[in-house]
This record gives structure tokens, sequence and C-alpha cells, in this order.
């Protein structure tokens, strides 16, 4: 493993959430549903919108390198359902929810090369966008409101989601026995 992946771990790791999860969530690190935990926690951070996920991929996998496909897929499922319930509220609310909730993107470039892109590419946009270290909010904003079905996005963030994690989690594995015990340690 490479210094600039070691290095872009450890970062992660270090990240204020990754450290609070690995202070809190240590103990349950040997428990049979630990993975579902990691994909609950993966909900949670989709639904606020708040929590990036990659970092808190890192630290729950360094607590369990050997779970760490169960955990991954997980976390990439309870990112994605997360990400249905949101494109789910704005297949309902639409424009509206968007434009009181985040104006911000709708007044963004970003959001009308998206909506050109999602239009013209459909789910593959959404696929790769989950899948690369992006905001995938805009990119589901544009799905959702152009009348993806939530099934879809859910499909296609799911698949990214995957991939995504998938990597971050084997680096992780690849990565662990570069870091001090201490650092891992309670």
């Amino acid at each position: 493993m490479n210094t600039v992946t070691q290095a872009w771990i450890r970062h992660a790791l270090q990240h204020p959430v990754a450290v609070s999860i690995l202070r809190q969530v240590r103990p349950l690190a040997v428990s049979p549903w630990y993975p579902l935990l990691a994909g609950a926690l993966a909900f949670a951070g989709g639904i606020s919108m708040t929590v990036p996920n990659a970092p808190l991929v890192c630290a729950l996998v360094a607590l369990d390198t050997a779970r760490w496909r169960r955990i991954a897929f997980c976390m990439a499922t309870g990112s994605a359902l997360s990400t249905a319930l949101i494109a789910f509220l704005i297949e309902h609310w639409g424009r509206e929810l968007l434009a009181n909730t985040f104006p911000e993107v709708l007044a963004s470039s970003y959001w009308s090369h998206l909506i050109t892109w999602v239009d013209a590419w459909g789910i593959a946009v959404l696929v790769v966008v989950t899948a690369l270290p992006v905001s995938q909010t805009p990119a589901v904003f544009a799905a959702a409101f152009l009348g993806m079905s939530t099934s879809v996005i859910f499909l296609a963030v799911l698949a990214g989601k995957v991939v995504k994690y998938g990597v971050l989690a084997y680096l992780t594995t690849r990565s662990a026995h570069a870091f001090d015990a201490d650092f891992l340690a309670p």
C-alpha cells in the first residue's frame, strides 16, 4: 500500500466524526450485528446530510477489518435507503421543497449541468456520481426532479456506493497494519 493511500486513510480516521464514532462504537465492534449498525449509521448520516460517510466507512472498518465487505455493503445500503427517502420526498413535494430547503443548489451552475446530464444519461450519471468523491445530493435532486423513480434512484445509488465504500473499506484493511495500536485503541 503506498504512503499516499495510508496518509489519506489516516486523515479520514482523524476526521472528528470518525474519532467520535471510534470512541462510541468500539465496544460494539465484536457484535454479530455490527455491520447492521454500520448501515444504520450510514442511513442516519445520509438523512441528516451533515455527516460524511467516507470517514465513517474507514472508522467502522478499522474496528473490524475481517468483516469489511459486510460493513461496506450495509453502509452502502443504508446510504442508498436514505437517498431513496430523500428522492421520495422530492418526488412528492417537488421543486417547492428544493427551493425552500436548498435554494443554493437550484441557483448553481452545477444544477443546470446535472439536469442536462441526468436527462441525457439517466441512471448512469447517478451510478458514476455516487461512486466518485463528490456530493451526490444535487444529482439525486435532479433525478427525482426529472421524474426518475425512487426504486431506480435507490438501485443506482446502491451500485455507486457499493463500489465507493468497497474500495474505501478494502484500502482501510490494507492500511490497518500501518496504524499504531494506540491509534485505534480505546
